[in-house]
């Protein structure tokens, strides 16, 4: 070994051995939470306590959340109209936004309770938005192609003045090769496991290497190259830059706990249920957030200085100083549409201005304006989040992908963990094992097509768009692990076969669990569902593997999947799964794994109805164990009209 080698290496181990006392030392100082929980007799969770805080959830006779409170104080108020939609949501400051919605339950206006237009929603036959015009008049039309990918979005301002003219084009994977505009021109390619290879925006080019298990090995962004060094948990370890070597530290939960810089340290501290709770900077600047029972950051500190959130759902919908005066107060349809923000960001309602966001196919916030159409903040991000130009005049935190982003830290909070853009992967490992080796990378490493809205998922824009897909079933399982404090883990049982040792079944019978999909609870004696309630849908299956996982698919079953038609086994399917090399020209099946929670793709013959697969799974004792499935299935019926869920919760976010 050459001698620089070794010293290398040297230096790693020791660095190593110095990375593990500290994780033992960080160890001991997790903090206890306690957390309580009690429930009404029909599942729906009556109140919560958590921090010092006492949450109270009301509902009305169909179960529909009516109120949330927080030791007294009322925090959101829900009205519903006769198919069960969110009719309006009153917030801490007595202000609503109320919603009406077209005969087929799309949202089409959002106003104020002084009856002012917020946004104006137009839409296709097929459920795509047509148009959004907010409440200053900007106008936002959309078109697509034959795929339902975005083709073009144009901002117009009422005098006919173009502020965003984006054309994209796309491969025929589905992921997009260009994004240009009369002010921005950003260009795209990848590599066969469709990670991001190269990106140029205007006079920046960027390009990316990865490991076979997505770990980025090199950032090279105008031939200035970084190289990325990994241990055997997949975490990085160390990031050479041209101005030195950044080291990483983790717990024994695989949360990052140190970043040493050649300018000083970061360091970072995490609760029992590993969420991120203080953050010191190498500038000497703090960062504390405290979380409430949902397990949504409900307080920072930033400096000392105080702010609280209230959530609708997963979303910020008011921010507030430490005495609840307003600092922003959020209007949400699909996504942010506006805000009526204090001047300066200092809680004072008297000094609310009401402006308005225009986003981008990925949620991104572009600019945000006045009343009078006059851009006030603009921002420009690279696929994975950092910024390369912006202006702010007034207080924001939405940007990209409409995360929250903290200035302190750089990272956007993603609720269930938080995410580098820097080096395009989380802070801390993902809890669920099902997705592939890497847990911590973001989105695939394809952040232009992707975007992960809670920390645990890689979904695309198309829901906000179309369908409004959010996964269900995962979602389900999220929260229903936060109310229950993690005392119940559904979804890692799940999604390890529920700890049956599948080891000794025949290949044929078997797929890696990373292409296995999680399949939405819908809910019993529902269309398209099985016994237990989950969603069992051949042409839904099909287009969820292939957007994750399009590598296995070639151009005709691409087209075959994007046309509701089943894929067959041909020698792209079978590069991925060589057992099936006897089955080629089969039709593929989607089987669903026990209960149903899951499918995975299988050649026909090899799914003879129950014989077959289902013998095998009676003989290792998962067919015939609905324990974990049963017991979710009846929990999400629960769930479906609760706390974290109402009836059109696709509708709004």
């Amino acid at each position: 070994m050459p001698k620089k080698e070794l010293q290398e290496k040297q230096e790693l181990e020791q660095q190593n051995q110095k990375i593990e006392k500290e994780e033992n030392f960080n160890k001991n100082k997790l903090n206890v939470i306690d957390q309580r929980f009690k429930y009404n007799p029909d599942g729906t969770l009556k109140n919560a306590y958590t921090g010092n805080m006492q949450y109270e959830y009301s509902y009305n006779i169909e179960g529909m959340l009516e109120s949330k409170s927080a030791s007294g104080r009322a925090l959101l108020t829900y009205t519903y109209d006769k198919n069960n939609n969110i009719k309006s949501i009153k917030d801490i400051t007595g202000k609503s936004s109320i919603y009406s919605y077209d005969d087929t339950d799309r949202v089409n206006l959002i106003q104020d309770d002084n009856q002012i237009n917020i946004a104006i929603y137009d839409y296709y036959k097929n459920d795509n938005i047509k148009s959004v015009t907010v409440g200053n008049g900007l106008k936002t039309d959309y078109t697509y192609d034959g795929d339902g990918n975005i083709k073009s979005l144009v901002t117009i301002s009422s005098t006919g003045e173009v502020l965003v003219d984006y054309d994209y084009a796309y491969d025929l994977n589905g992921n997009r090769l260009q994004k240009v505009s009369s002010k921005q021109k950003n260009f795209y390619s990848y590599d066969s496991m469709n990670r991001l290879k190269e990106a140029s925006y205007d006079n920046r080019c960027e390009s990316f290497t990865y490991d076979k298990v997505g770990n980025r090995l090199t950032n090279t962004t105008n031939d200035i190259t970084e190289k990325y060094m990994y241990n055997v948990k997949n975490q990085l370890k160390e990031l050479h830059r041209d101005s030195g070597i950044n080291y990483f530290t983790y717990d024994k939960q695989g949360n990052t706990i140190k970043e040493e810089t050649t300018t000083g340290n970061n360091i970072f501290e995490y609760n029992t249920l590993n969420q991120q709770v203080k953050a010191i900077t190498k500038d000497g600047n703090t960062l504390v957030s405290r979380y409430d029972t949902e397990g949504l950051r409900a307080e920072i500190e930033e400096n000392e200085k105080l702010t609280k959130f209230i959530f609708h759902k997963e979303n910020v919908l008011v921010e507030t100083d430490k005495d609840f005066k307003v600092i922003s107060r959020f209007a949400r349809g699909y996504e942010v549409v506006a805000a009526d923000i204090s001047e300066f960001g200092e809680g004072s309602e008297a000094n609310l201005n009401r402006y308005y966001y225009t986003v981008d196919e990925q949620g991104s916030t572009i600019f945000i304006s006045d009343t009078n159409q006059r851009v006030k903040n603009e921002y420009y991000h690279d696929a994975f989040g950092n910024v390369l130009d912006s202006k702010e005049e007034v207080h924001n935190r939405i940007t990209y992908t409409g995360q929250q982003f903290d200035g302190i830290t750089g990272q956007y909070y993603l609720r269930a963990r938080f995410y580098n853009p820097v080096i395009g992967r989380f802070t801390q490992e993902d809890i669920y094992r099902g997705d592939g080796l890497n847990l911590y990378a973001y989105c695939g490493n394809n952040a232009v097509r992707y975007y992960d809205p809670s920390g645990y998922s890689c979904e695309t824009k198309a829901s906000a768009f179309g369908e409004m897909s959010h996964e269900d079933g995962k979602r389900y399982r999220e929260h229903w692990e936060s109310l229950n404090n993690g005392n119940v883990d559904y979804e890692s049982k799940i999604r390890n076969y529920r700890g049956i040792d599948l080891g000794g079944v025949d290949p044929k019978y078997l797929a890696d669990p990373k292409y296995i999909v999680e399949m939405p609870y819908v809910g019993k004696n529902k269309k398209n569902s099985n016994s237990q309630g989950w969603k069992r849908d051949s042409k839904f299956f099909f287009k969820e593997l292939q957007s994750k996982h399009p590598e296995i698919f070639g151009k005709k079953n691409t087209s075959l999947i994007k046309k509701g038609s089943i894929p067959i086994v041909d020698e792209k399917f079978i590069e991925h799964f060589p057992q099936y090399a006897d089955n080629l020209d089969e039709v593929i099946r989607h089987h669903h794994i026990g209960g149903g929670g899951q499918a995975m793709p299988i050649p026909d013959t090899l799914h003879p109805g129950y014989g077959g697969i289902h013998n095998v799974e009676k003989e290792i004792g998962i067919l015939t164990d609905h324990t974990v499935d049963g017991l979710f299935a009846d929990e999400a019926e629960k769930l479906k009209n609760s706390t974290v869920r109402t009836k059109n919760w696709k509708r709004i976010k």
